[in-house]
């Protein structure tokens, strides 16, 4: 029972530290501004009455305003002109930055035409010789066994480990290249 409240706190913990990264508010972050924003609107509406119904009353003596209540109002108002002057402020667009320049690339130094050889002097690279796949080579020895090659034949040509043999044999058997004679014996189709 403690184990599961451990890991329950853990986890609650967790996904506080994330939440306080991350910025994200809290159910009572969003009903505390709710609670502002109603008392905010509650004075935009009793300041909008009573400018269309009276003129400006008296304002109350100091004495009869509770301290306790002078604060939030105080507080309220400032919140409100605040948000006024936040909504009022016009918006500066910011100007981009200034392309930076390039330094051109340092000019090669280029040989003098007596230093360069003739082109007839160039020798030329015999044709690479094509790599033979893995898996021809393996078809190759198959072929050259009449009644088929066994696996210890197969591997002892080729030097392929077990698993590499094992699967090109599969491959090979499943294109139809190499029928199986046997188990453990191959032979070309």
């Amino acid at each position: 029972m403690a184990k599961k409240s451990l890991e329950i706190d853990m986890v609650e913990g967790l996904f506080n530290s994330f939440r306080e990264a991350l910025a994200i508010p809290s159910k009572t972050d969003i009903e505390a501004l709710n609670d502002k924003l109603d008392r905010i609107e509650e004075m935009l509406l009793k300041a909008a009455t009573a400018e269309k119904v009276e003129p400006a009353e008296e304002a109350p003596l100091a004495e009869e305003v509770p301290v306790a209540e002078e604060a939030p109002l105080a507080e309220e108002k400032e919140e409100a002109v605040a948000v006024e002057v936040k909504k009022a402020a016009p918006v500066e667009k910011k100007k981009p930055a200034p392309a930076k320049k390039k330094k051109p690339a340092p000019a090669k130094a280029k040989k003098p035409a007596a230093a360069k050889k003739p082109a007839a002097a160039k020798k030329k690279k015999a044709p690479a010789k094509k790599k033979e796949a893995a898996s021809d080579k393996v078809l190759e020895v198959i072929k050259n066994q009449d009644e088929g090659a066994d696996f210890k034949k197969i591997k002892a040509e080729t030097k392929f480990d077990d698993k590499k043999i094992r699967n090109i044999i599969f491959r090979l058997h499943k294109l139809g290249q190499i029928e199986k004679v046997k188990r453990g014996v191959y032979k070309a189709a």
